[in-house]
């Protein structure tokens, strides 16, 4: 029989930061639709110089993904701040927060858009140029949340 290594005096936040320690989820969350989101616009580049149906595929199926996946490397960041360090308000937690709810929000204006129009991306309206300027910005908008992720990753190991 196995025992249990648990130990009942520690706080569920203990627990918590242990798994966290040994899985590390934000790391592991968060590359993948930042990667996404930057493919996302240099396929949109490649679509806009040459439409055709496999590229527009290619911006909306993968801005689809890193938009979704984007919701976990979010929740998987709070629950980091959380467990490393105690909701500290800094101006680097919040540049990322702010940076994460914004991506989140502004990508699910594209989703909306061509689930009501498969052909927005063909359009060279109002809602085309939407289309196209929001994919792009998430590109800046992740860089930026990346380069505070970065600075927050080395400045805690100095």
């Amino acid at each position: 029989m196995e025992q249990s290594t648990e130990n009942p005096h520690e706080s569920p936040k203990e627990r918590y930061r242990q798994w966290y320690a040994k899985y590390h989820p934000h790391p592991m969350a968060v590359h993948f639709p930042i990667a996404l989101h930057y493919f996302s616009g240099f396929a949109d580049i490649l679509f806009l110089a040459d439409p055709s149906e496999g590229y527009e595929a290619a911006v909306f199926l993968s801005f689809l993904i890193a938009t979704v996946t984007g919701l976990f490397a979010l929740i998987s960041g709070i629950f980091s701040w959380w467990i490393n360090y105690n909701f500290a308000v800094t101006k680097v937690f919040m540049i990322k927060l702010a940076g994460g709810v914004f991506t989140l929000m502004i990508g699910l204006i594209p989703i909306a858009q061509r689930m009501a129009d498969p052909d927005v991306a063909y359009s060279a309206d109002g809602a085309g140029i939407v289309y196209h300027a929001i994919i792009f910005m998430t590109v800046i908008s992740v860089s930026v949340v990346g380069y505070y992720g970065g600075k927050l990753t080395w400045r805690a190991k100095r």
